[in-house]
């Protein structure tokens, strides 16, 4: 913008009031008032809708103001941490496994990964252990028994001696909803 004004022919291009004493800022070599350059080029935040002058967070295709990024169910802060998306919100860690995630029928937590899945029931491979004998069952072939889950060798009668005519049943990994 290499050019002279007079102080009262120095004005915004937006609003027209004269700017010579004010701060201003340049777009496309025109000159702008704060106000004015701020409303049309800076951008809003998705959660406030006001403009955004110092620094931006882009996330969920939208930008926000730091503090105003936050986990749509408990309202926790997500800038610098980990988040999930969902139906285009972000949740915490917590809210989202607590919500969405499918629980361990052995340790009763939240399930994030790969998991084991017979019947209705998902167990965390750690956690998927013969009802009777408590050993992690690592192979694929299982029985169940009474609604248990339970080792070849408790099945075949080496846990307590109960005979049991149920079939033996294969592992599904699960992964995902």
């Amino acid at each position: 913008m290499d050019r002279t004004w007079h102080p009262q022919h120095f004005r915004c291009s937006h609003c027209h009031i004269p700017i010579s004493t004010q701060k201003f800022h340049i777009h496309n070599d025109r000159p702008y008032c704060v106000e004015d350059y701020a409303f049309l080029f800076l951008k809003k935040c998705q959660g406030c809708k006001l403009t955004i002058k110092d620094v931006v967070v882009t996330a969920l295709g939208h930008t926000w103001h730091p503090d105003h990024f936050v986990c749509v169910s408990c309202g926790t802060k997500l800038l610098y941490k980990g988040f999930y998306e969902k139906e285009d919100n972000a949740f915490c860690t917590d809210c989202y496994e607590g919500k969405y995630c499918p629980k361990c029928h052995g340790c009763g937590g939240s399930i994030t990964d790969t998991a084991i899945k017979v019947s209705d029931k998902k167990w965390h491979e750690d956690c998927f252990k013969c009802g009777r004998c408590r050993r992690l069952i690592s192979g694929p072939t299982f029985r169940i028994s009474d609604a248990e889950v339970i080792c070849v060798a408790c099945g075949e009668g080496g846990g307590d001696g109960e005979q049991n005519n149920d079939a033996f049943s294969y592992v599904e990994k699960w992964d995902g909803e």
